[in-house]
């Protein structure tokens, strides 16, 4: 008899001898399977929430004076009232993200011709492009409805001219004829 049908023969006789056993056996299994689901759960929820407040701390450092923790905990205080619909946004994008590296890794890693792995890959790289930048800006929409939720001032002049310094020093063409910059 093979070792794994022995073992199958035992363990069948065993709940046959002892049925209460196997109950417990069962009920500690679903114990530990219900504590592993709720630990999973804990766990995305944290994640998710972390991940929120770390997107909106780094657009509050591009566009605040504020950086690292203090970032963070303004972050913190701009998300109240407003989660729901952040996690909402960041699950969708999320699952974009999963579904990209599913048709990767579909099409392009798996044994399909070369021709659509070469196709697949450049859709699969484009499609990315679009959800990363789909996200900088849902970062940046989400900023602005948080600090329009709390009723803080959003000065505009004061802003252009913080944004201002990543642009540098504007310098004209130097091209005889032509007008500022045009070619």
């Amino acid at each position: 008899m093979e070792p794994s049908c022995l073992y199958h023969s035992l363990h069948i006789h065993r709940q046959a001898s002892h049925p209460q056993e196997h109950h417990e056996c069962c009920a500690k299994d679903g114990v530990r399977v219900l504590f592993l689901v709720v630990l999973v759960i804990l766990y995305s929820v944290g994640l998710l929430y972390i991940t929120i407040v770390w997107h909106l701390a780094s657009v509050i450092s591009v566009l605040e004076d504020f950086y690292g923790i203090k970032a963070m905990m303004k972050s913190k205080e701009l998300i109240k009232g407003k989660m729901g619909i952040a996690a909402a946004v960041f699950i969708v994008v999320g699952i974009c993200f999963v579904g990209i590296q599913f048709l990767f890794e579909t099409f392009v890693v798996l044994g399909w011709p070369v021709e659509i792995r070469i196709a697949m890959g450049l859709l699969c790289l484009l499609l990315l492009f679009k959800v990363i930048l789909f996200g900088l800006v849902i970062q940046t929409v989400l900023y602005f409805v948080c600090k329009s939720y709390h009723h803080e001032n959003i000065d505009k002049s004061s802003l252009s001219d913080h944004l201002e310094v990543y642009l540098g020093e504007y310098v004209p063409s130097q091209i005889q004829g032509c007008p500022d910059g045009a070619v």
